[in-house]
């Protein structure tokens, strides 16, 4: 129950907006939840200064809030696509984190008196994303290990190619690291310490800095040959990772990158994330906790780590065939 007769819904989103700040949250999320929740008020006729207080508890209703949701995943929208009706759920799903979000301030600012949402199962209401054959979650380890053998023989084959050893060492980054695409943009010349093995002042998302270790076998190598031949370039750009030209590189680049190299030694198409959902994978497949892999990561939140539900699987039939050998 609202607690005053009107809302100020705008005011209410622009004091929600600051709530964001304060916690040092990207630009781009929070953007990205003011619209959310911008889009969902407007359909509700509540995205306006006086606004009753009845109206606007009916919008933030569960009855409401789930039905919203439900409409969007029973969309007939892509029904002939997999692809496409899986990307509907991803879309609820990115969605509902904006909704948890403002939840929260809601009821912290006792304009809700509680937070049904911490209750609601959200793989329940959002269900499980449907996988499409074209694009993959995360790389076997095998696989991902002749990848890398694969990269790195086409890196030491073309030693005095500035582009392709730009693509060799931003993809090692990608799988070593686990870092953002963002991330691997912004990393400038100087911030590579080869005499610490690290990248350091990575800006993470929320604005902190960190230092990311340089795996040896082949990221260092990788690094070092790029590194000898972008020093060579008379670009005033400070930027590692630079176009032919000497601009810095951009994110859709570095998409491109990734699919064409994965399509070519892969034989199917991944995405940035992919190597960092990876790389978090073969962490814990290999004893790290998930409070390390959160450390490693830069997740927020403990739950952002745990949704790699499907490591529990692969442990247990790696412990089994383990044992079985044992005995």
């Amino acid at each position: 129950m609202i607690y005053i007769q009107h809302m100020d819904v705008n005011n209410l989103l622009r004091t929600f907006e600051r709530s964001l700040r304060g916690e040092k949250l990207s630009k781009k999320t929070i953007h990205t939840y003011l619209n959310d929740l911008s889009f969902y008020l407007s359909q509700k006729d509540c995205v306006k200064e006086n606004v009753d207080s009845k109206k606007f508890s009916k919008a933030v209703s569960k009855e409401s809030i789930v039905e919203y949701f439900q409409n969007i995943i029973l969309s007939d929208k892509y029904n002939d696509n997999v692809k496409l009706k899986g990307k509907l759920r991803r879309t609820a799903a990115k969605k509902m984190s904006s909704f948890a979000k403002f939840f929260i301030y809601l009821e912290r600012e006792e304009i809700i008196p509680n937070n049904y949402l911490k209750a609601i199962n959200r793989s329940e209401l959002i269900g499980k994303y449907e996988k499409s054959t074209e694009h993959k979650n995360y790389i076997d380890q095998k696989e991902l290990f002749l990848f890398v053998q694969q990269l790195d023989i086409l890196k030491k084959a073309n030693k005095n190619d500035y582009i392709l050893l730009r693509d060799v060492t931003i993809l090692f980054i990608l799988i070593f690291t686990g870092v953002r695409v963002t991330e691997v943009v912004n990393i400038m010349t100087s911030h590579v310490d080869f005499n610490n093995n690290y990248i350091h002042s990575v800006m993470r998302k929320g604005g902190k800095k960190t230092k990311i270790p340089i795996e040896k076998d082949f990221l260092k190598p990788a690094i070092n040959n790029y590194k000898g031949l972008r020093e060579e370039k008379p670009f005033e750009n400070q930027s590692f990772f630079t176009n032919a030209r000497g601009n810095p590189i951009s994110r859709q680049t570095i998409y491109r990158i990734v699919e064409k190299y994965s399509l070519r030694f892969l034989n199917y198409r991944v995405h940035p994330h992919t190597f960092r959902h990876t790389f978090a994978t073969c962490l814990l497949q290999n004893g790290a906790t998930t409070a390390e892999v959160k450390t490693m990561l830069d997740h927020e939140n403990i739950t952002s780590t745990e949704v790699y539900e499907h490591v529990n699987e692969i442990k247990t039939k790696y412990n089994l065939i383990n044992n079985f050998y044992k005995k």
